[in-house]
């Protein structure tokens, strides 16, 4: 997907969320203009437990980026403007719906915005 963080004072963040729960429960990649750091992360019960952090990641304001997450199995990667920015493997492969996401007071514009699903 490609994102355009506008503004906000807090945060600039844009991310893809998957294996999204009914109770809300999720996992997420995300970066944020104003951090220039990239989080992969997991959502229970409303609380964000980080799992890992990529530094040095820039995504400056008031330009379009893509992010990409690649899910093959238990194996996961996200690209960020085209680079691999994060490899490994994930405890459990993906299951449930995807999405969007930001937060906070962040201002961002998304776009193209695609989900493949490779034959099983």
């Amino acid at each position: 997907m490609r994102f355009y963080p506008q503004q906000g004072r807090i945060d600039q963040a844009a991310g893809i969320a998957w294996s999204i729960a009914p109770d809300g429960s999720h996992f997420g990649a995300r970066t944020n203009a104003l951090e220039d750091n990239l989080l992969f992360f997991r959502v229970v019960r409303g609380k964000r437990t980080i799992i890992d952090t990529v530094r040095g990641v820039s995504t400056p304001t008031r330009t379009w980026h893509t992010l990409k997450v690649s899910l093959r199995g238990r194996n996961l990667a996200v690209d960020v403007d085209g680079q691999e920015r994060l490899k490994r493997d994930i405890d459990t492969p993906p299951a449930g719906r995807c999405s969007l996401w930001s937060k906070s007071d962040s201002q961002v514009l998304f776009d193209d915005f695609t989900v493949l699903r490779e034959a099983q």
